[in-house]
């Protein structure tokens, strides 16, 4: 193995402080850690050699500082990506602060011993085989975190690259995330085939966190219903204890599996849902409702108390729901959880409790197209930042009855997109640390309804489920959630 670490400087340097929002200081210190897997052959060696530089040099022109004087950017940059995130001691908001000295660690690894077959593409990629200690070697270091606000690794195996970049969760959700990796890969790709990349103008400010500042009218009188900020305030008031982080957050007792739904069974499980509401139901809802149950069957044992409720808490993308909205490609955490809530017996399939599709699926409906509001969104928002501001933890209990529903689907809008100028692209795949009862619908590259061959990815959706391991030993031989979804 040969390794050697580079370090990314803005040229010239600067100085700068940058706020964090309600949003960014709701995050705990983790980071968010995704792998791009890229195939190549014989033909790729002489463009391979200019794979790092490209990727350096594209990196740099995305390191300019915000212009002060206009309050935002002709184009795209992401300063804060050279920063850290700075906690006073006089307690004061943290912030990002950015100097002349500030760098990105750029880890260069050869691994010859490593075929690409290794990464079992024939099995699509299961996260067993891309393992952080090959590929994303360091980074999960908290010191490292606490000092660079992004790292890269960039591994060259027999047969391709993986390509490991890790951003501070406390300056970004993953739709900021992969707006940024859409633009450095742009420009990577015209850099490897030696044209000129042409600048795109920003007509919005995608630094501007004005609207996650603004002031929210939450009186009974205020036009339109908080129904979303009720269900958050009874969550809290129910709680008989403060929620603390999780002692299993990252833990080996956590094991994490990625399910695939082919295009046919999609619109199977679609026209099953449709059977019990009058709306038909979306892709999403039609999807969580099946997990919701299927998990709840997984993680409830004979003990269970009939009587006890499960939360759903559905993870909201902000920018296009506030009013105003955000700007589109908005570069910072803007995203807050709808609940909704759901007795077990409800969700259990047994001879004793029918399943009650029905009521699921129209309460997913009701809680993502009613709740999930400019005002509700704000509210909740708040609502969270000023309790974990007290010290209270948000009342989630997801090592027994609740889970944390999201979607990265639209993230990466094609294949096409995710070309780095050398090889091909196969797929993406999230290392970061692992959440209990956890659903991530993984990008689908705008091919949700197409079934591909090759090494590429392969059509339909897939699911990333965390599970404890007991859990998940139920979960791959329950017959209800194998009817759509497969490993």
């Amino acid at each position: 193995m040969e390794t050697t670490t580079y370090t990314i400087r803005a040229d010239p340097g600067f100085e700068a402080v940058y706020p964090l929002s309600p949003s960014d200081l709701q995050i705990s210190p983790r980071a968010i850690r995704q792998a791009f897997i890229y195939l190549t052959d014989n033909h790729d060696e002489s463009k391979i050699q200019n794979l790092v530089a490209s990727l350096q040099e594209s990196l740099k022109t995305l390191l300019k500082p915000l212009d002060k004087d206009k309050g935002q950017t002709k184009t795209a940059t992401y300063p804060q990506l050279l920063g850290k995130i700075v906690r006073p001691k006089d307690g004061s908001l943290p912030h990002i602060v950015v100097d002349r000295s500030s760098t990105i660690p750029f880890k260069v690894v050869t691994r010859p011993d490593i075929n690409f077959g290794n990464l079992s593409p024939a099995q699509r990629f299961p996260e067993e085989s891309i393992q952080k200690a090959d590929y994303a070697i360091g980074l999960d270091d908290s010191e490292l975190l606490a000092r660079h606000n992004s790292a890269v690794q960039l591994t060259f195996i027999n047969g391709g690259f993986v390509l490991v970049v890790q951003i501070h969760h406390g300056i970004t959700d993953g739709f900021g995330y992969a707006g940024f990796m859409r633009q450095w890969l742009r420009r990577t790709r015209a850099l490897m085939a030696g044209v000129q990349y042409v600048e795109e103008s920003v007509t919005s400010d995608i630094h501007d966190k004005a609207e996650l500042l603004r002031e929210i009218d939450e009186s009974p009188d205020a036009a339109g219903e908080l129904n979303g900020l009720k269900t958050w305030e009874t969550l809290y008031k129910e709680a008989t204890l403060k929620a603390g982080k999780s002692s299993l957050m990252g833990s080996s007792d956590i094991q994490s599996k990625i399910f695939w739904l082919a295009p046919e069974n999609l619109e199977k499980l679609r026209a099953e849902m449709h059977n019990y509401t009058v709306n038909r139901p979306t892709m999403f809802e039609s999807v969580m409702a099946h997990a919701w149950q299927c998990l709840t069957r997984a993680r409830t044992d004979s003990t269970a108390v009939e009587s006890t409720t499960s939360s759903g808490f559905f993870s909201v993308d902000m920018r296009n729901r506030l009013d105003p909205p955000l700007a589109s490609e908005f570069f910072g955490n803007a995203f807050t959880a709808v609940a909704a809530r759901l007795p077990l017996p409800a969700l259990l399939l047994q001879q004793q409790h029918s399943t009650d599709a029905a009521t699921v699926i129209s309460t997913i409906q009701v809680t993502l197209r009613k709740d999930a509001t400019d005002r509700n969104l704000q509210s909740i928002n708040r609502l969270l930042f000023r309790q974990l501001k007290a010290g209270v933890y948000p009342p989630a209990n997801l090592l027994e009855q609740d889970v944390i529903f999201n979607s990265w689907e639209h993230l990466y809008p094609s294949l096409d997109v995710m070309e780095v100028g050398v090889g091909k692209f196969c797929i993406m795949r999230n290392l970061s640390p692992v959440t209990p009862s956890y659903v991530l619908v993984m990008p689908s590259y705008g091919m949700r309804q197409t079934v591909s061959s090759g090494n590429q990815y392969p059509g339909g959706i897939e699911l990333k489920v965390h599970l404890l391991r007991h859990q998940m030993e139920t979960l791959v031989k329950d017959e209800q959630w194998l009817c759509y979804v497969s490993l």
